[in-house]
């Protein structure tokens, strides 16, 4: 309505001056000169009120182009921006990506491709302890107090978007440290892939080497605790049976430098050899004597001497029996089942000693046996050409998220005037 009235008015002037030009006596030779001055004011008055028109219309019709394409105009403006961010402002970020499996030294030392995609049975248990520990806090932290990792992230060179803030928290470079330093896991093959983000193709290759070598290390400080533990033990225990083999041995020897006897055995067969060459002595003698008396008299020398001789035999046989056989505690027989008590213990601790120190290897072995170490599968290696951010990617992906929004916010803001008429 307001354009109308002002199209009215314009008409209306335009008219008014057309009279006054034309209809005026211009070769009127007595005419006024004032009036001539009239027209003029009036000429100008009109191209004034031309002019504000004019003006007028064209800031009316701004208006309603801004105010019906308000939404297309922010979205068009905040497109801009981001796309003016990504393509001339956005820090590039260089990757180093390695691979590598985590393997027990007592395994085959060589890798194939089937038994890459057979699994490594145990290894895959140290496989997610590895991934756990490259994702953890302890990591972060430590890789920040080796190699700086935090300061490089809060390097002023970076952009805004970018970079960690300089007074951020530590929970904030954890959060920030999990979104840079990528890592996942093969289930078929158990290959793990680390993927390090830097803003430099050097330093990321420096990360990725040194989380490697922190892995390496954790990887043999989970069962480190426990084979110490059981190669003490096993350290202990040969100390133990070598005390007691010691102590048997020494009780042995005071046995035999105590009764003057190598072998109470030894002796024992000795004597009772020398009894039976007596007894068998005894039995021809005593044949002898009978031969005699057959042809002599019992008062005859020689019958006499033969009866002594039977009779110092029978006690020699008394007398060595009484060796063997005596009550009190040199008795042979006492001494030999104290000496084969003591052998039986020496031997028994001698056994045990033996055991304890194949025990002892046997631990050590597998202690040797079970250390891990990564097999590396893909080396670090240093970019020529960044990979984050991936700008049509991100491009494409802020246009369908404004779309979204803007869309949204069209679809209330008509739900709303149609609620309101």
């Amino acid at each position: 309505m307001k354009q109308n009235r002002t199209h009215k008015q314009n008409q209306y002037e335009r008219a008014k001056l057309i009279r006054e030009r034309f209809v005026h006596p211009e070769f009127n030779v007595f005419k006024d000169p004032a009036d001539d001055e009239k027209v003029r004011e009036d000429n100008v008055k009109a191209d004034v009120i031309k002019e504000d028109a004019n003006k007028k219309n064209a800031s009316n019709w701004m208006g309603v182009f801004f105010k019906k394409n308000m939404f297309f105009i922010a979205f068009f403006v905040l497109y801009s921006l981001i796309a003016i961010y990504y393509l001339a402002f956005s820090s590039p970020r260089f990757i180093s990506e390695s691979q590598f499996v985590v393997k027990e030294s007592g395994s085959q030392s060589s890798v194939s491709g089937l038994s890459i995609f057979a699994g490594f049975g145990s290894g895959t248990n140290d496989a997610l302890l590895v991934k756990a520990y490259i994702s953890s806090r302890n990591l972060a932290l430590k890789l920040d107090s080796e190699v700086g990792l935090r300061a490089h992230y809060q390097n002023e060179n970076i952009d805004f978007f970018s970079k960690l803030p300089i007074d951020s928290t530590i929970e904030q470079y954890y959060e920030y440290y999990k979104k840079h330093i990528l890592i996942s896991h093969d289930e078929v093959s158990g290959i793990l892939t680390v993927e390090v983000q830097a803003f430099d193709p050097e330093y990321a290759k420096l990360v990725a080497d040194k989380i490697i070598d922190l892995s390496e290390v954790f990887i043999n400080n989970i069962g480190d605790k426990m084979f110490k533990e059981q190669v003490e033990y096993a350290r202990e225990e040969v100390v133990r049976a070598h005390g007691l083999l010691s102590e048997w041995q020494t009780k042995l020897i005071v046995f035999q430098e105590t009764n003057k006897l190598l072998s109470p055995q030894e002796e024992g067969g000795g004597i009772v050899t020398g009894i039976n060459e007596l007894q068998i002595s005894i039995i021809k003698q005593k044949a002898k004597l009978k031969e005699l008396q057959a042809v002599m008299h019992d008062n005859t020398t020689e019958v006499l001497a033969q009866k002594n001789l039977l009779s110092a035999l029978n006690r020699q046989l008394e007398e060595e029996k009484k060796k063997v056989t005596d009550s009190d505690n040199n008795g042979l027989n006492r001494l030999t089942v104290e000496y084969q008590e003591l052998s039986m213990s020496v031997e028994m601790t001698s056994d045990l000693y033996r055991s304890a120190l194949v025990s002892l290897d046997s631990v050590r072995s597998q202690a040797v046996q079970k250390l891990k170490h990564l097999l590396i599968v893909e080396n670090p290696s240093v970019t020529d050409e960044p990979k984050y951010p991936n700008k049509l990617h991100k491009l494409v992906t802020w246009l369908l998220i404004l779309i979204l929004i803007f869309g949204l916010i069209s679809l209330l803001v008509a739900i709303i005037r149609e609620h309101k008429e």
